[in-house]
């Protein structure tokens, strides 16, 4: 899944909208600015990676 989202572009402009419903399906919590028109799924993915490593360190 890495893989993909660092490799191809459609996922650094991801609609507030679609990243909704990722949440909603895939049952994950990735942050959205409100204000935000568009997401990078590509930063996202890894923020979500980061904050996951985090916790299993604790």
């Amino acid at each position: 899944m890495q893989e993909v989202l660092q490799n191809d572009k459609k996922f650094s402009n991801v609609d507030r909208e679609t990243v909704e419903a990722i949440n909603l399906f895939a049952g994950t919590d990735i942050d959205i600015d409100e204000k935000e028109e568009v997401i990078d799924m590509c930063k996202a993915w890894e923020d979500q990676k980061n904050e996951a490593e985090k916790k299993a360190e604790n």
